[in-house]
């Protein structure tokens, strides 16, 4: 049984359309006068050889797909369902499953992700994959980078601070090398990475030590703002906590409301849902449910002070931060 599935045009222009067979040769002929064709070469792609497995759903039935693939150099591996043969010719995928079964296939492979359109979608588990920020953000920061958002494709979201002290964002690229190693591609420079993950924390030689986290999580207390400093005592002190719960983000504030009664203030607490998003302008901000079926927009951004070797939270309601309050970090996750 045959099966194909048109993609949109960025896979299609890579990966053209994806055909999986049983026990039936998909190749197809190079067009000379004759209909022959050239004898197919056979190679293994260092890219797909290690431990692979599947991501989301597939172009096929569930069952009929292979949730893990195990490739080795010598064209050997096994699934799930146990034992196969596989190699490569160009730009397509031949998989020999124990079943009689087989694969033909157009592939491409991004870093720790392996595309077979119309079949299924794989992922090689690569400890430096996830999200990373500075381990000492919140006490007392002296590195570069701040914070890493590493994806399987190849992606790499990284963000650092610019002469002003301010977090700026840039879009690296990542891949894998035929010795094993690791390589960052920043502005056309290729960086050799030097790492290693142990016990949830990202070392990288060089940069220093890195979280599985997220830089906000947490409590944090007004201390500064675009009118000037905050004290406890003060009618504009206020504290926000981020909290993570399962799979969603909680915010918690804090603050003083004065009362319409006896001009007094008095300690309220506002709390919600959240969000984080990007702009068009790649600016993060924090989407607040307000119950009607909007929702409230606060801008966020981080702060590294030269001064007190700290990095700060700020949050405003508009996107070029005219009126802000910058946070101190109160407590670990």
């Amino acid at each position: 049984m045959r099966t194909r599935k048109l993609f949109g045009l960025a896979v299609l222009a890579a990966c053209l359309l994806g055909v999986a067979a049983c026990n039936r040769d998909d190749a197809a002929s190079d067009g000379r006068p004759d209909g022959g064709e050239e004898p197919e070469k056979i190679e293994y792609d260092w890219q797909l050889v290690g431990d692979w497995r599947l991501n989301g759903p597939s172009g096929f039935q569930q069952g009929s797909v292979a949730s893990t693939l195990s490739l080795k150099a010598d064209g050997s591996g096994s699934s799930d369902a146990g034992s196969l043969q596989w190699h490569t010719s160009g730009n397509k995928l031949t998989i020999s499953f124990a079943d009689g079964c087989q694969l033909n296939s157009p592939y491409a492979a991004y870093s720790a992700m392996l595309c077979i359109p119309g079949y299924a979608d794989y992922v090689m588990d690569v400890p430096l994959v996830g999200n990373w920020y500075a381990a000492d953000a919140g006490k007392e920061f002296s590195g570069t980078d701040f914070l890493y958002w590493i994806k399987w494709n190849g992606d790499v979201g990284a963000f650092d601070f610019g002469p002003d002290g301010y977090w700026r964002y840039e879009a690296l690229k990542w891949n894998r090398t035929r010795e094993g190693g690791i390589q960052f591609n920043r502005q056309n420079k290729v960086q050799e990475l030097v790492y290693e993950v142990a016990d949830g924390i990202l070392s990288i030689e060089g940069k220093g030590k890195y979280v599985a986290a997220s830089p906000y999580i947490g409590l944090w207390k007004a201390v500064d703002s675009s009118e000037g400093l905050i004290q406890p005592q003060d009618p504009a002190f206020s504290t926000v906590e981020i909290q993570r719960n399962s799979d969603k983000l909680s915010f918690v504030c804090k603050y003083q409301s004065k009362s319409n009664l006896d001009g007094k203030y008095y300690s309220s607490i506002y709390q919600t849902v959240m969000e984080v998003a990007f702009n068009s302008q790649q600016q993060l901000f924090i989407l607040l449910p307000n119950g009607s079926g909007d929702a409230s927009i606060v801008y966020f951004r981080f702060y590294n002070s030269a001064e007190h070797k700290k990095v700060y939270l700020e949050l405003s309601r508009s996107a070029d931060f005219a009126n802000y309050v910058r946070y101190e970090y109160q407590t670990q996750e």
